[in-house]
């Protein structure tokens, strides 16, 4: 089990009775869809036996709601971004809420990293069960599309020969055709050196005929494509088309990341060096590939 696993919100993990810790990947809630999650985690709560507490960290500056809170309510999220600044996204948030009598607690850790991982206890199996299912299916529908293709399922941390381990859990995996197209978008540049290769050889197939003559022309046709630069620049799309998956493969490992987004993001600032959240190796990436097609598509002129 990483460090992070070891994190506060798995400090009730010896009371393994009526407890379900379990984690999400690629959870990146608007503030809208936080406060759902958050409403539904504080439902069936008494605010008059309970404790809550809303946290978030912006660099080495920890962020907190007021002490003595009973519930977190929409205006304590609302003045912890405030508190925030001009950030656009929380990596870190973690929320929870504690009743005694009888027994429930919630605690849910956003990021940082890829993961929101959840703690539900009480003192009854059917209520913690219940609101672990609820809360899982929430954070499931609410994960970006790439990582509903790429992590569709939840873990549950169970004990193993001694030692917690997170082991992914049977779980009805959401089927929709906006997945299917966010899995093959960031497929396509791997697939295009392939499917230019399989043209190639199709055309040699086809053209190269039976006779010596047709032969013969094939070869002068060749030579010709060869020598205007055509082969050249077939070979400089693929490598532009490197630079491009490299550059979405990173992109798409952003997309697995857990956080809260505060505001989006322009267009233009996601493809300049100066916003502070970019892929240095993405955009060079993507940046070198255009520089290729350009360069290449002059020297055709």
């Amino acid at each position: 089990m990483q460090g992070s696993d070891a994190k506060a919100i798995f400090n009730v993990m010896t009371r393994r009775e009526r407890v379900r810790h379990g984690r999400v990947r690629g959870y990146r809630p608007s503030i809208r869809q936080l406060e759902e999650l958050l409403q539904l985690a504080q439902k069936e709560i008494d605010s008059s036996k309970s404790s809550a507490e809303i946290t978030s960290t912006v660099g080495e500056y920890k962020l907190t709601s007021d002490d003595g809170l009973e519930i977190i309510a929409p205006e304590h999220l609302q003045a912890l971004i405030k508190e925030a600044g001009s950030v656009r996204e929380l990596d870190n948030l973690v929320f929870s809420i504690e009743q005694d009598e009888p027994k429930r607690y919630i605690q849910i850790n956003i990021g940082p990293g890829d993961w929101t991982e959840y703690s539900v206890e009480s003192d009854s199996d059917t209520w913690t069960l219940g609101r672990y299912y609820e809360l899982t299916e929430k954070l499931l529908s609410d994960c970006t599309l790439y990582a509903k293709h790429k992590e569709p399922r939840p873990a549950m941390l169970v004990m193993q020969r001694d030692r917690y381990v997170w082991e992914t859990v049977p779980w009805k995996v959401a089927e929709n055709w906006r997945i299917s197209i966010a899995a093959a978008s960031s497929a396509a540049p791997a697939i295009l050196p392939i499917v230019a290769s399989f043209v190639t050889a199709v055309a040699y197939l086809v053209y190269l005929g039976d006779t010596k003559v047709e032969r013969h022309k094939y070869v002068e046709n060749l030579n010709h494509f060869i020598s205007s630069g055509g082969l050249a620049f077939f070979l400089a799309v693929l490598l532009a088309d490197v630079f491009i998956y490299i550059a979405l493969r990173r992109w798409d490992a952003g997309r697995l990341k857990s956080q809260v987004k505060i505001s989006t993001t322009p267009i233009i600032a996601q493809f300049t060096f100066r916003d502070p959240k970019a892929d240095p190796v993405a955009l060079a990436s993507l940046y070198i590939a255009v520089a290729i097609l350009v360069a290449t598509i002059a020297t055709q002129l």
